[in-house]
């Protein structure tokens, strides 16, 4: 299992357990942070690595939940508190263990779901004010993986961590700048995308005349862009599949080749929660990935009832062991769905925009469990 895969892993169990932890700091510490610790490659067992209760530099009366010594070199302070806490209000008292301790660059308070990372870019061995990069578990980004891949033992140095952190930060930043620019690009953009195209002066009612056009224009060419990349990428025929009994024999070439993505295990976990709710825990359901599709299957993968074809980040393919007929009756009309032929099963292909919409294909997830 791959370092991703053992933190989505984590993160579903982190959504089953906190509430059993609010506002309870000892059982957010066994349940939700000392594993995490341990998920990253620590040894949470060896007082050498994990040093619980240490003693903060010249403030020898303080202690800090834990400190982690990286080859035997002091490391990262973690102050933890229950979940349910509200961080901000410990920041303070995370400062004063950091600043008592020179040579620290990296400090971290968490309630077991949100981790906050600080360190001293402002002015040295005094601790930021802001944090330096901030996650919750449950809702990791693809760019919050790269600094957890950093965060790792067989991987930690405190300089690429600080440079993964503050390179997360900068891209949540312009993907949000982005998004903003798409919705509602503002005079500065206009005048930017318009400067060699418009042949008069760009002024105030030309501006505002060209506003929405500049929005169409972005709306056209992401649909245009998401059009090609999809008709480059269509979801293979069933045909093209190996055969269920032939995973066995498949090379060590293929296997390697199979790239498991964190879409496809967000997809995972998310079909999982649905039927951790409505069928109960004991759904026995796992996974396979291949190179043409992920299966979601109760035991081997003949009994698959969720195939998914990831083409793009915008529109996803996934195949259900449900008629079209019944998926748009149990769905509604407004479902894009045709007819999915392999050869164990009739059933449907639905196509949605992200791993958020399935959530609304609960009753089609269900059905298709019940089927398999």
């Amino acid at each position: 299992m791959s370092f991703r895969e053992d933190v989505a892993k984590f993160a579903l169990q982190v959504s089953q357990r906190k509430e059993l932890c609010r506002l309870n700091e000892e059982a957010t510490k066994q349940a939700l942070i000392v594993p995490f610790l341990q998920v990253l490659g620590y040894d949470i067992w060896n007082p050498k690595e994990l040093l619980p209760e240490y003693k903060a530099g010249w403030a020898s009366k303080e202690k800090i939940d834990y400190a982690l010594c990286i080859d035997d070199k002091l490391s990262i302070f973690i102050e933890a508190k229950a979940y349910g806490e509200r961080l901000a209000n410990y920041d303070a008292q995370l400062a004063k263990y950091f600043n008592a301790t020179p040579e620290l660059k990296i400090a971290v308070i968490t309630d077991g779901v949100t981790y906050k990372f600080f360190t001293d870019s402002d002015q040295l061995n005094i601790m930021d004010k802001d944090p330096l990069f901030e996650f919750n578990i449950e809702e990791l980004m693809p760019q919050d993986y790269e600094v957890l891949d950093r965060l790792r033992k067989s991987t930690f140095d405190v300089d690429s961590v600080i440079v993964e952190a503050e390179n997360a930060v900068y891209l949540n930043g312009f993907m949000k700048k982005i998004r903003q620019y798409f919705n509602n690009p503002n005079e500065d953009f206009v005048k930017f995308i318009a400067a060699d195209i418009y042949p008069g002066r760009l002024t105030s009612r030309a501006l505002e005349r060209l506003q929405p056009l500049v929005k169409q224009a972005i709306e056209k060419t992401f649909v245009a862009m998401v059009s090609q990349s999809l008709s480059q990428s269509s979801p293979e025929k069933e045909e093209d599949y190996p055969a269920e009994n032939e995973s066995s024999s498949s090379s060590s070439d293929d296997i390697n080749a199979i790239e498991t993505t964190e879409q496809e295990l967000e997809a995972y976990h998310q079909i999982v929660k649905i039927l951790n709710k409505e069928v109960g825990e004991d759904h026995g359901v796992n996974y396979k990935d291949t190179k043409s599709y992920f299966s979601i299957q109760i035991g081997r993968p003949s009994n698959w009832f969720c195939r998914l074809h990831f083409n793009s980040q915008r529109r996803i393919y996934t195949a259900f062991k449900v008629s079209a007929e019944k998926a748009r009756e149990l769905l509604g009309e407004n479902i894009e769905v045709e007819e999915y032929n392999s050869s164990s099963t009739d059933g449907c292909l639905v196509t949605y925009h992200g791993v958020s919409d399935l959530i609304t294909l609960t009753p089609l997830i269900l059905e298709s469990y019940r089927n398999a």
